[in-house]
């Protein structure tokens, strides 16, 4: 297990990365190649989601808070306490996979590798928070840390009404994101078992 951080990134570097290179090798002119193709090829050739990418989020989480998330029927207010509860259940799942993955080490570097990876999400999570929270008020301009210059306002004052539960948001799919790919990435989705909660009662 010492190795299996490591490989995950690097199976998700290959992944993105045969995504993004759908060039063809053919050196038939244009017009030639447009006489070739038929029309069920071309049919064929829909860009379709694909199949890894429809295992790493066929979760009950994301089936339950996502509709309701992106849905245009319901007011602010709702959808602000649906990506609060997301962050919340995401991260629950996240302790429990780690706990569950504890569990099943036999020696202590691998348990303190689990808790390498925990330290890691949760530090990338709040530098990810500030990078796109500064980007999506535009306050690069503010002070980050008023009591060293000039600026006495802090940069979250210039927070909006949506802007701490988009933040929310984005927590709970880097949790996510997390899990997924170490469940799918290490053939464990036939084994991890998600908890079984009411989602409608979580609260954040």
């Amino acid at each position: 297990m010492k190795y299996r951080l490591l490989k995950i990134w690097i199976c998700v570097l290959v992944l993105f990365m045969t995504g993004c290179s759908g060039g063809s090798n053919s050196t038939k002119e244009p017009a030639e190649a447009a006489a070739d193709r038929s029309p069920a090829v071309a049919e064929t050739e829909e860009p379709q989601e694909s199949d890894r990418q429809k295992t790493l989020y066929n979760n009950p989480i994301d089936e339950y808070f996502l509709p309701k998330i992106q849905s245009r029927g319901k007011c602010e207010a709702e959808i602000r306490g649906y990506q609060d509860n997301y962050k919340h259940v995401w991260k629950e799942e996240f302790e429990n996979l780690t706990k569950w993955l504890r569990k099943k080490c036999i020696y202590e570097e691998d348990k303190e590798n689990i808790i390498a990876i925990e330290k890691s999400v949760s530090e990338y999570i709040e530098r990810s928070k500030a990078v796109i929270s500064t980007e999506l008020l535009d306050t690069y301009e503010v002070n980050p840390n008023p009591k060293k210059g000039k600026d006495m306002v802090p940069r979250n004052s210039y927070w909006g009404t949506g802007t701490r539960s988009r933040l929310n948001q984005i927590e709970g799919e880097i949790y996510r994101d997390t899990c997924m790919r170490i469940i799918c990435l290490y053939g464990a989705e036939t084994e991890y078992k998600f908890r079984k909660v009411d989602y409608s009662e979580a609260k954040e």
